[in-house]
């Protein structure tokens, strides 16, 4: 769950946090004129501990180390894992004649469409980070799918 501004956090209703956090498009109506935190960062966890930690930094530079919260559980909540895909060919090459440059360009298609998929995966590899960096900080970590 992506928390807003933890300047406004004790004024933020816990269940108005949850549920704009969660407003994916296609899944979810927008919350006001808040959308899934995913849409920027596919799992957001690590930029609200990051958001939290640049927090309370600046609470210890200004001496007020004594307000400092310390992350104690962390919860993401995932709408699920997409479908495993076949991927019949990713041949990109110079083509020497016109059937080559028709496998150039179903490779090409193919190719951009695995890095579209990585780039907007919000499972896999940032959900191990967001993991590790909560064992790391001594955070309990859940992830619901």
């Amino acid at each position: 769950m992506l928390i807003p501004n933890p300047l406004v956090l004790s004024e933020q209703v816990v269940w108005r946090a949850a549920r704009s956090s969660g407003a994916a498009p296609t899944y979810f109506r927008p919350m006001g004129r808040f959308l899934d935190g995913g849409l920027l960062a596919n799992n957001p966890t690590l930029d609200a501990m990051t958001e939290i930690h640049q927090y309370n930094k600046s609470l210890k530079a200004e001496g007020r180390g004594s307000e400092v919260q310390r992350l104690g559980v962390v919860v993401s909540l995932g709408t699920g894992k997409p479908p495993q895909v076949v991927v019949n060919s990713v041949d990109v090459f110079r083509p020497s004649n016109p059937l080559e440059l028709a496998k150039s360009f179903v490779g090409a298609k193919e190719l951009g469409k695995m890095l579209v998929d990585c780039c907007t995966d919000s499972d896999g590899c940032a959900v191990d980070r967001a993991r590790s960096w909560c064992e790391m900080t001594e955070t309990v970590y859940h992830r619901s799918v």
